[in-house]
């Protein structure tokens, strides 16, 4: 084989390699792409199906709680926002609402409360 042969040997094989690398990223950046948009899409779907209650509601209580986390080898802590609504069939539920919602909740205020799985979405 002469050596110009050899040379574009070499230059086609660097070539397909290069060309094999190339694709091999651009799969992987793809496969990543559609891996976190199905992430999204899942954390998404529990939030648009999950059924909203909504049902009048009076505020009776707020207060604040040092509330424990963590694990017992590892402990920590956190203020919790807790707001008690009493339905108008005398039931009474307390949620942890975060410190934006306790801070626009009025005690004594009545409205509706939006609850979804038992949670506190929102009350207005």
């Amino acid at each position: 084989m002469s050596e110009y042969t050899k040379q574009i040997i070499f230059v086609i094989g660097f070539g397909v390699l290069f060309a094999v690398a190339a694709v091999s990223v651009i799969y992987a950046f793809i496969k990543e792409l559609k891996k976190r948009k199905a992430d999204y899409e899942r954390l998404d779907d529990p939030i648009k199906k999950a059924p909203t209650e909504i049902k009048a509601a009076d505020v009776t209580n707020k207060y604040t709680e040092i509330v424990q986390t963590g694990s017992r080898k590892n402990p920590s802590h956190k203020v919790g926002f807790f707001v008690t609504f009493t339905l108008d069939n005398g039931q009474t539920i307390t949620f942890d609402v975060g410190k934006k919602s306790f801070k626009r909740i009025k005690n004594g205020s009545k409205g509706n409360l939006a609850t979804s799985e038992g949670e506190f979405i929102d009350f207005k």
